[in-house]
């Protein structure tokens, strides 16, 4: 950032309030709830591939001591986010993440004006996006002549059968909160708990969205 940056980005911080250690703990989060939907073995563990930062491996070594409680075996890779993101790189899956949101989502941009002014709702819109890339994006990348999958899920290999049950659910079966088996972040997102900088009034969340 230039130094006119800077200063105003310290102004803003000194503002609003930010919760201390968010970082660790929503990726503690994402990681336990990937350990018990994929929990490793010895002979096939669960390979975490991350960047370099800091918090990520102070996570990983609180966790150490739940590994054998629940019989998980982890191999945490650690990646510089310097190398160049190619197909080849470790991370490519992330990387790739990363361009398409910042390519799909006007909030996610760089060097632009456009934020997410309210927390849950771009946490909303971002759960809303991944659902229709992972599932219902047309995949338009070159096949062979006759052989292209419709959507990008079916390019990974995932059955038409599965994908049109996902679309029954979504589209015409009425999802309650009380009979879904959420993640601590899903679950924060679909009651709009999470925190606006700034903001002291919780969100409005209808009744009927917490049956």
């Amino acid at each position: 950032m230039r130094p006119e940056q800077k200063a105003k980005a310290r102004q803003l911080y000194a503002k609003v309030s930010l919760e201390r250690g968010g970082i660790g703990r929503s990726f503690r989060e994402v990681l336990s709830t990937s350990l018990a939907l994929q929990p490793g073995t010895l002979r096939r563990p669960f390979v975490l591939i991350t960047d370099e930062k800091p918090e990520y491996a102070r996570e990983v070594r609180k966790l150490a001591a739940l590994w054998g409680e629940h019989g998980a075996w982890l191999v945490h890779e650690r990646v510089s986010s310097r190398l160049p993101r190619t197909f080849h790189n470790p991370l490519f899956a992330s990387n790739y993440l990363d361009r398409e949101l910042r390519k799909d989502l006007a909030s996610h941009h760089r060097e632009t004006v456009c934020y997410n002014r309210n927390v849950s709702n771009g946490m909303l819109r971002l759960w809303a996006y991944l659902v229709w890339h992972n599932y219902l994006k047309p995949y338009r990348i070159r096949w062979a002549k006759g052989r292209r999958p419709l959507t990008h899920a079916q390019a990974r290999g995932i059955a038409a059968e599965v994908l049109k049950d996902v679309g029954v659910r979504l589209f015409e079966v009425r999802a309650f909160l009380s009979r879904s088996s959420l993640s601590r972040a899903m679950a924060r997102t679909w009651k709009k708990e999470w925190k606006t900088p700034g903001k002291a009034k919780a969100e409005y969340v209808p009744k009927l969205a917490l049956a």
